[in-house]
């Protein structure tokens, strides 16, 4: 189990989500939801401890991880919303 109280499993689900989300978004030039993604796709890279991807051409300031162990798994789009591009 990581420190967001998720299984690592649903860490990798959650960050495969937002990625495609990201894509769509991308393709559709939707950048709030592309900045949404972004930020998802950084923190769940953090508790994965993987690599912290970098959105420069959205100007997202560099990665910080939450003070606390607030879980933000919660808030990602649904699949259906996801799917429904």
């Amino acid at each position: 189990m990581l420190e967001s109280g998720y299984f690592e499993n649903e860490t990798w689900g959650a960050l495969h989500k937002c990625w495609k989300g990201y894509i769509i978004a991308l393709n559709h030039y939707e950048i709030d939801k592309m900045i949404e993604y972004a930020t998802r796709i950084q923190r769940l890279q953090h508790d994965l401890g993987l690599e912290i991807s970098q959105f420069p051409n959205l100007s997202i300031p560099k990665f910080e991880a939450p003070n606390d162990s607030t879980r933000y798994l919660n808030d990602n789009y649904s699949e259906e919303e996801v799917d429904g591009y």
